[in-house]
């Protein structure tokens, strides 16, 4: 068939034979063989010129279909293959780069020490084409239709926390209705509802309205403000573990979670995936999914937090 395809695209045997490296008589014996085994004949040919027949023009588009397939399964198999190396650039928010990218690239270049990374560390959704990012780790609930892949690597789960400055001068709720008289912090970004807190409880959600005195884009950030004593807020539940067992604040209705939102990772295609993203994909969901085993194992210790 390949034969049959360079034939057809050079219009002589003595031309196709110099393209494809191989002898005039090979060329001629392919073209017999392939009409032969089809039952048909291709091209009317004569010692000075060659056409195809009406069959072999069919047949031609149908061979050029067929070995653009074969041709793009062997670089398939040979990216597959290949060795992960070069630069995998990422982009992702500050609270997801401290928590979940930075740990997870050491580990990574300690496995596959011919990748480099190239960090973008913002809260804007990046244009992953136009930009040439490899990967965006966003947290999100859902996105509008795109050409994009999306792959689900976890869920982010967060928990009211105040200091316990503020519970002493404040009180503390025993009820979703009583924070209405609370002070309520506030985080923002596109994952984020505004001015409203989904409170999840088992398999029921209830919606809180908030007048927020205080609205910022990054979980690190919220957790100082807390700390401070500025009111109430939700934080997720990696950056709350580690401040409640720090004793810095304090779970602020434990049997809720808040702004219950998923982690993906964007990439530009499926086909033809360069082997250093996918093996960062694998590598992130083995080890997201790890720290999920491990943070659900602390629940019954930290109240409900995580």
């Amino acid at each position: 068939m390949r034969v049959f395809s360079v034939l057809a695209d050079t219009g002589g045997f003595t031309r196709s034979a110099e393209r494809l490296g191989l002898s005039t008589p090979h060329v001629s014996r392919a073209i017999a063989q392939l009409e032969s085994h089809l039952g048909t004949r291709l091209l009317h040919r004569t010692t000075r010129s060659m056409a195809l027949t009406e069959v072999g023009l069919r047949y031609l588009s149908r061979v050029h279909a067929v070995l653009r397939a074969l041709d793009a399964s062997e670089r398939e198999v040979n990216l597959a293959s290949a060795e992960p190396r070069g630069t995998l650039r990422v982009h992702c928010s500050a609270s997801l780069a401290d928590h979940f990218v930075l740990p997870l690239a050491a580990g990574f270049q300690r496995q596959y020490p011919q990748v480099n990374f190239d960090l973008t560390v913002a809260s804007q959704m990046p244009d992953l084409i136009r930009e040439r990012y490899d990967i965006v780790l966003i947290a999100a609930n859902h996105f509008p239709e795109s050409n994009l892949v999306a792959v689900k690597v976890g869920t982010i789960r967060s928990v009211l926390c105040a200091s316990p400055d503020y519970v002493e001068e404040h009180g503390m709720p025993c009820a979703l209705a009583e924070l209405a008289a609370h002070r309520c912090l506030q985080i923002g970004g596109p994952a984020f509802r505004d001015r409203e807190w989904a409170m999840k409880c088992g398999a029921e959600t209830s919606m809180v309205c908030i007048d927020p005195q205080l609205t910022v884009d990054a979980g690190r950030s919220l957790a100082i403000a807390i700390r401070q004593g500025m009111g109430i807020g939700p934080l997720p539940s990696y950056i709350a573990a580690q401040e409640i067992q720090a004793g810095n604040v304090v779970a602020v209705l434990p049997e809720y979670t808040v702004n219950e939102t998923d982690l993906y990772l964007l990439y530009a295609s499926r086909q033809y995936l360069d082997p250093k993203i996918r093996a960062w994909i694998d590598f992130t969901k083995a080890h997201i999914q790890m720290q999920r085993s491990s943070q659900e194992n602390l629940q019954d210790r930290y109240s409900g937090v995580l």
